[in-house]
């Protein structure tokens, strides 16, 4: 969403009109750590991102 409003060129204070359009299905990468807390590897894993619509209005 924070994206979306960037791109539009919002600035803080603007009043926007946002919308979500659609999910789209993206793989992350997920850290894998041993008890120490170090990174031991990666998973991957599925998971949906949101795209938005972003209006400024007058």
């Amino acid at each position: 969403m924070a994206e979306s409003i960037n791109q539009a060129g919002a600035k803080i204070g603007d009043s926007i009109k946002l919308e979500r359009q659609r999910q789209q299905a993206v793989t992350i990468q997920i850290p894998e750590r041993d008890q120490n807390g170090q990174i031991i590897g990666q998973t991957e894993k599925q998971v949906n991102r949101n795209l938005f619509s972003v209006d400024i209005l007058q």
